[in-house]
């Protein structure tokens, strides 16, 4: 190892540290009383929503790490610590927290769903879509959920709750309204998303189908709702058959899910002389990385698409 390895690696080491030290002292700090109501929440998009609500009034934490599949997250050491300490605990619903403890854990503290406040869910195969958020019109029902819970929790500070909900309902409905048009940049008829695992139903019924109209046949890919499930040469099959009917041009990866699958689509097309590209981008479908917020990811997302389009696509 020369010298500028050997202090990359230091440096590598001392940022990490320096991330788990902080993690460390806001658990520390979560769990002593301060005055807040403490709440628990599974996910990130979740504690975002809560966050915007509560205010200085809560103290959120996140339950599945940066990077962890909520599909499929097993509980560990010191999460059931967190679960008896909360006053509010908050899960996003509709099947997305499956695994078999945490399932339990959730029922049994009696988690607050925000999703129950959905008028329209998708259901896929008989089985509810939890991918919620990528629709923001739909994710925004949560706001609702949390506002009435948060009331009461504090009666006192209702007023504040309502206010800070009714904030974060309009800049919700401005960036839902900033991702339509986006993605308007692309005809109606090639708004088309292939992408490693179906997850997004709700974005297609959101943005890339007219109201009314049949969202389904917006979005193919090859693994199921929850992406870590084996795929069968017909999975495969099909996505290719979708990809030469619709005469699609690029298919997307996303963050954090194994992208074998969606290579092994690619493959296939190029056996049969179709031409198809990997996406320069990917997406963010289950989770999402630190550094961004909600927001961010939403707008990342579409204008990713619209640029692979464009990159890709051009005039047909």
């Amino acid at each position: 190892m020369n010298i500028y390895s050997f202090f990359l690696s230091i440096l590598c080491f001392v940022c990490g540290c320096s991330r788990s030290c902080e993690h460390v002292d806001h658990l520390r700090n979560w769990m002593c009383p301060d005055g807040r109501l403490k709440v628990l929440c599974t996910t990130a998009f979740v504690a975002e929503l809560v966050d915007a609500v509560g205010g200085e009034e809560v103290d959120a934490i996140v339950l599945v790490p940066f990077g962890g599949d909520p599909h499929s997250y097993k509980l560990v050491k010191g999460d059931s610590e967190k679960f008896a300490r909360a006053d509010v605990i908050f899960s996003s619903g509709l099947g997305l927290e499956q695994a078999g403890a945490l399932s339990r854990y959730l029922k049994a503290a009696s988690a607050v769903e925000v999703t129950q406040a959905i008028e329209e869910p998708i259901f896929h195969e008989g089985l509810p879509d939890p991918h919620a958020w990528l629709d923001v019109s739909v994710w925004a029902k949560g706001l609702d959920v949390i506002e009435r819970v948060l009331a009461q929790k504090r009666a006192d500070k209702k007023e504040f709750f309502e206010r800070r909900a009714n904030e974060k309902r309009e800049t919700m409905h401005l960036l839902h309204e900033q991702i339509h048009e986006l993605l308007e940049q692309i005809p109606e008829r090639d708004r088309r998303l292939v992408s490693t695992h179906d997850a997004f139903y709700y974005f297609a019924r959101g943005y890339l189908s007219a109201p009314g109209q049949q969202f389904s046949d917006r979005v193919s890919a090859p693994e199921g709702m929850a992406s870590e499930g084996q795929i069968s040469t017909r999975d495969v099959e099909q996505v290719v058959d979708y990809i030469r009917e619709h005469e699609v041009r690029v298919v997307f990866s996303e963050y954090g899910v194994n992208t074998d699958s969606i290579c092994k689509v690619i493959g296939v097309c190029r056996e049969q002389g179709l031409d198809v590209r990997l996406a320069g981008e990917y997406l963010y479908s289950d989770v999402s990385e630190e550094k961004i917020d909600y927001a961010q990811m939403m707008q990342h997302n579409a204008r990713a698409i619209v640029r692979a389009y464009m990159e890709g696509n051009g005039e047909r």
